[in-house]
């Protein structure tokens, strides 16, 4: 009796506690939403989002933010998942048979927990100076892809390893190369998982400061080429928030809501793309 009032305390303790720590982080998180939104609503207009800055921010709008973040992040997704999807399929389907398979998986664990400011770091001394491209919008989408490599692996990665592997056999029984069943039934199976490692990888290069700051710079216009300077949502935070200006602090919580409404829009759309798709997954 008493082994079991005590195993029914620790249950309730453990219980206490794990709501207290849902209540704290969910608390958190509402009163950041809450001031953005407060703060950042009632700087929006049109004007801010369809202007460029004028009288060193404190004046006009974030477009020149607003391109530079859709750009940077659409070309850094486009480098990253060109290379991490098929080494995802190769690390899932061969990292038992190959060491080079092991050693990729082995080499995008230890990326990811890389801090973004060393990737900024090499990213500058690699495509800035190295390269020869400057600090522009090339050398910053590139960077960030080496920042968003390890997501789209993993997540690639962990999504094909939950291909049933009855679908695998039936596929092989009847007839198919195994490149057949990788690409016509592994790569199908896996898509709403390697669709969201997409998603989820934009949204957090979307809402990276510091590998930018050394590698694309800053500039008060819409990028015209590739090797031009080119603005984003983070670091207009930064900039203008750290201006003297009470006219430019507005505008940093008008960027910030921007981009809290960017990256939550993402991670909630690649929440309904994945249940959506997987309604047509064997499971």
């Amino acid at each position: 009796m008493i082994a079991m009032r005590r195993a029914m305390l620790e249950e309730m303790l453990i219980r206490l506690l794990m709501a207290l720590a849902t209540v704290v982080v969910l608390g958190f998180l509402l009163v950041i939403l809450v001031d953005i939104a407060r703060r950042g609503v009632s700087a929006l207009s049109l004007s801010m989002l369809l202007e460029l800055p004028r009288n060193a921010g404190r004046e006009g709008g974030l477009l020149n933010a607003i391109v530079g973040s859709l750009y940077i992040s659409s070309l850094a997704t486009l480098f990253s998942a060109s290379v991490g999807i098929p080494a995802g399929l190769y690390i899932a389907e061969f990292e038992g048979k190959s060491r080079i398979a092991r050693a990729a998986g082995f080499a995008a664990e230890v990326l990811s927990g890389v801090p973004s400011i060393i990737f900024g770091v090499y990213g500058f001394i690699i495509f800035v100076i190295m390269l020869n491209m400057g600090v522009s919008l090339l050398a910053g989408a590139l960077t960030l892809a080496c920042l968003e490599l390890p997501i789209i692996i993993k997540v690639t990665e962990e999504t094909v390893k939950l291909v049933p592997s009855r679908v695998k056999e039936a596929a092989l029984s009847l007839g198919a190369t195994r490149w057949e069943v990788l690409s016509k039934v592994t790569v199908r199976q896996a898509a709403p998982g390697i669709a969201t490692a997409v998603l989820l990888a934009f949204a957090r290069g979307a809402g990276e400061a510091a590998p930018l700051m050394f590698t694309s710079g800053y500039s008060n216009f819409v990028p015209s080429s590739l090797l031009s300077p080119a603005a984003n949502l983070p670091l207009a935070v930064y900039y203008l928030i750290m201006m003297p200006f009470p006219e430019a602090h507005i505008r940093a919580f008008a960027a910030a809501f921007i981009l809290t409404v960017m990256v939550l829009s993402i991670n909630w759309g690649s929440r309904m793309l994945f249940k959506r798709w997987s309604r047509y997954v064997v499971k």
